[in-house]
């Protein structure tokens, strides 16, 4: 009959509405006080909830909508109150759905509209935050007098944290209507407000907290993170975005730093804080500042070849070869960080955790790296666009593979943990043999054509005879090296695979010498003969330049790892057969 007079009114507002409202409320609570009084404990709950229901209902009749979060934060208290002097189970309940309510109208369209149309100022509007989080927080606290693991309790104390969320939201949208800053950097700034929340939201290590105590930080964490992942990192990220926005200001110091790496920072600092409490979300967070450091060093090798305006589909030769090297960097870091803490100290925080995943991540890198530079994006043979093609930027998309040789050995000594047989270890020495491979064949063809390395086979000049001789010289002298290279028992275990990298391509390497100066670019009868004024006899000269290198590789290389004893005797045996046969020129 309440509800029904309270509804049948014409102006819900009015206090014809309201008040049967309050007083029947106040009515059902003494009648649930008297019902405990009389030691009936069937019934009280019952009455007590449906008092707490239409209090509710008075205060979305009483109140104008900017008053409502204090009013229900009021209310909360007072249920508060309630359950610490009877304990009643619905006024438990009724102080946790009070407080829902507060941060539902403090967080509500409404408000925000009333602040951004000068309905409210935004003093007023942080005003009437400020008072409800105080009153949640002094609901809180005398509900924790019963417990401070209750429902009632945390749920209010998670409210008051949450209301100064809400008053930073309020602010950056009053910004953003004021075009002081622009939806990509209110986005950023949202994130980070969520996941500093987060950080204060952490309960103290020893402390017995509850399920939303418990899970309150991570519920912050995750919406910090997501927020980031789909706003920045998808639907306005500068460069792939569908909404991209154009990034101004210093390189490094800019919104990306804003958008990417703070976020990516308090990760880290979130993970090292809850590994020790809760594993599976530190180790997640870890993940996704990563992540978040790949996106932004990412994001800002674009700007720096784009400029401000990075959503073009253009990609330079050097620009993709910086990504590749950005990943090999990325794997070599967590390998460092690995073997350094492991070193230290094996117990602390993520040390096994960077030592299981450094071989994975360097597969990973190795794969990309390989694919991106020696395949899709290379200098002489992958895709160029023609706008960013010029003599320099192919250079240094040839010199990227310098660096990364040295790169991918660098993580080949730091995978050298033991001398046994390590596949990832292996394969970091071995894309490095390829990439110097490639280096050399990338500068020979760099030095006759420049920009136009990619215009089909032409030749020019001692062009093809270099590429003849380049892999021969290359493997010979790198096996003469490294079997004099020292610490191969020790901390420069790569050494063994490099042997045996060399032992096994230096059969192909003598082959494709054979091929090149005696068919390919033989000068007489080559498909791509050498042809200049100057070459004399040069072709003859290079063949007999060309024996020694194999004779000695075959001859000083000594393996542990290959058994290709038997071929090198062959090879040793055939050398010798030859040297002793008379020649004729």
């Amino acid at each position: 009959m309440i509800l029904l007079a309270a509804f049948s009114r014409t102006d819900w507002h009015d206090a014809a509405a309201w008040a049967p409202l309050f007083a029947g409320a106040v009515a059902l609570w003494g009648a649930a006080w008297m019902q405990t009084r009389a030691g009936e404990d069937a019934t009280h709950d019952l009455w007590a909830g449906a008092g707490a229901a239409l209090a509710l209902l008075g205060v979305e009749s009483a109140f104008a909508e900017a008053l409502r979060p204090m009013a229900h934060a009021g209310l909360a208290a007072l249920f508060a109150l309630a359950f610490m002097q009877w304990q009643w189970r619905a006024a438990r309940y009724a102080a946790f759905a009070a407080a829902a309510l507060a941060v539902a109208h403090a967080s509500g369209a409404e408000l925000f509209r009333m602040g951004g149309d000068g309905g409210l100022t935004l003093a007023s509007a942080l005003a009437v935050l400020a008072a409800t989080a105080i009153i949640l927080f002094g609901g809180s606290r005398i509900a924790a007098r019963v417990s401070s693991r209750d429902a009632a309790s945390e749920g209010l104390a998670l409210g008051a944290l949450l209301l100064p969320v809400v008053a930073a939201f309020m602010a950056l949208h009053l910004a953003r209507q004021v075009s002081w800053i622009d939806e990509f950097v209110v986005n950023a700034l949202r994130a980070i407000v969520l996941m500093v929340a987060g950080h204060i939201a952490l309960p103290r290590h020893g402390r017995e907290v509850g399920a939303i105590t418990h899970w309150r930080a991570h519920a912050l964490f995750a919406a910090g993170l997501v927020l980031t992942f789909v706003w920045p990192g998808v639907t306005q990220n500068p460069w792939w975005g569908a909404d991209a926005t154009r990034i101004a200001g210093p390189a490094i110091f800019n919104a990306q730093a804003l958008a990417f790496l703070a976020p990516a920072l308090l990760a880290f600092y979130a993970a090292q804080r809850t590994y020790t409490l809760t594993l599976t979300p530190a180790r997640l967070y870890t993940l996704a500042g990563g992540a978040l450091i790949l996106i932004w060093a990412a994001l800002e090798i674009r700007r720096a070849f784009h400029g401000a305006w990075m959503h073009t589909p253009a990609l330079g030769v050097f620009e993709a070869a910086c990504y590749a090297l950005l990943a090999i960097c990325a794997a070599l870091t967590i390998a460092i960080v690995a073997r350094v803490r492991a070193s230290k100290d094996p117990e602390r925080p993520f040390t096994a955790d960077m030592l299981s995943i450094m071989r994975g991540a360097t597969w990973l890198a190795l794969v990309f790296v390989a694919a991106m530079m020696l395949v899709v994006r290379h200098p002489w043979w992958g895709v160029q666009d023609a706008a960013l093609t010029s003599a320099s930027a192919v250079g240094w998309g040839a010199m990227a593979q310098l660096a990364a040789v040295v790169l991918c050995m660098w993580l080949a000594r730091v995978l050298s943990v033991s001398r046994a047989a390590d596949p990832a270890r292996f394969a970091s020495a071995a894309v490095a043999a390829l990439f110097a491979l490639s280096f050399g064949l990338c500068g020979v063809r760099w030095l006759y054509h420049r920009a136009a390395m990619d215009n089909g086979v032409t030749l020019f000049g001692l062009e093809g005879l270099a590429y003849a001789i380049w892999p021969l010289l290359f493997v010979s002298t790198a096996a003469y090296f490294t079997a004099r290279a020292p610490g191969r028992d020790t901390e420069r275990a790569y050494l063994y695979d490099l042997q045996a990298i060399w032992a096994a391509a230096i059969w192909p390497a003598m082959a494709f010498a054979a091929l090149g100066l005696w068919a390919l670019f033989n000068p007489w009868w080559g498909a791509w003969p050498a042809r200049a004024s100057n070459i004399g006899a040069s072709s003859p000269s290079l063949r007999v330049l060309a024996w020694p290198h194999a004779s000695a590789s075959s001859r000083r290389v000594y393996l542990t790892c290959v058994h290709a004893n038997g071929w090198r005797a062959a090879a040793y045996r055939l050398r010798r057969r030859i040297s002793r046969s008379p020649r004729s020129y």
